[in-house]
């Protein structure tokens, strides 16, 4: 199929709409041109991802579909087209990003100061292993909010991810075992086809009610980190908290 079409996007009130002139070299090309339109976004029920590239910078709308596809013959080879979306949630996003921590541990080792005392002649003094601080630190370098996406990993014992520097806590208490994972969208929409503001065993099986929060849901101010740590009853080394963000722009 051999097809040309010029097209431009327009917005108004949380609408886009994706509308052109498509010129084709045949009936046959035009049909299957036709057909291709009507095909776009034909899930009702579900966001796609609209993406915009300038300047090598690429930035995201989640949309759905808000009216039927238009595809008009204009002649037996020409049509005009049109797709309305509409984005629920008006922010554009750059790309996900991911970052995680396992439980914070102490370190290992290190000085003994105890008799006959420091011996810090050649090789020196050893220091030990270094502490595991268990924070996953993200950061939004937009102008808008972002709400992480936070996966937990077992096995694991009542776990609980503390947004550190807002303070916030999420307390989950259940179990996960070793080929177990909670997924917990903080954001009110939808985020890689979770929904908003729910904690899905597997990512699929709704467990809010096993779900407590101390504080309001975390979120990544404008210009600004955060700091996710996870914590549980007991600590296991094998117990993983992945946190996935977008950095997001009105």
């Amino acid at each position: 199929m051999t097809a040309r079409s010029a097209a431009g996007p327009t917005a108004a009130n949380g609408s886009i709409t994706l509308e052109g002139v498509c010129a084709c070299a045949s009936v046959e090309s035009r049909r299957a041109a036709q057909r291709l339109i009507t095909g776009i976004c034909a899930d009702g029920g579900r966001l796609y991802e609209l993406a915009d590239v300038e300047d090598g910078h690429r930035l995201a709308a989640d949309v759905e579909l808000d009216a039927a596809q238009s595809a008009a013959p204009i002649s037996d080879t020409v049509f005009r087209w049109s797709i309305q979306l509409a984005a629920p949630d008006p922010r554009l996003y750059a790309p996900w990003e991911s970052t995680s921590t396992g439980m914070p541990l102490p370190g290992t080792g290190g000085v003994d100061a105890t008799d006959p005392g420091v011996n810090a002649t050649e090789p020196g003094v050893d220091a030990g292993e270094p502490t595991n601080t268990g924070v996953a630190r993200v950061y939004n370098g937009g102008n808008a909010p972002t709400s992480p996406l936070l996966t937990i990993r077992g096995p694991v014992v009542r776990p609980v991810v503390w947004a550190v520097d807002s303070s916030t806590t999420l307390s989950y208490s259940g179990t996960l075992g070793p080929a177990d994972f909670l997924v917990i969208n903080t954001g009110a929409f939808t985020a890689q086809g979770y929904p908003g503001y729910q904690p899905l065993l597997g990512g699929t099986a709704n467990r809010r009610s096993l779900l407590t929060r101390d504080g309001p849901w975390p979120e990544v101010s404008p210009g600004g980190t955060e700091g996710f740590a996870l914590s549980a009853d007991g600590v296991n080394p094998d117990a993983l908290l992945i946190v996935e963000h977008r950095q997001a722009w009105y």
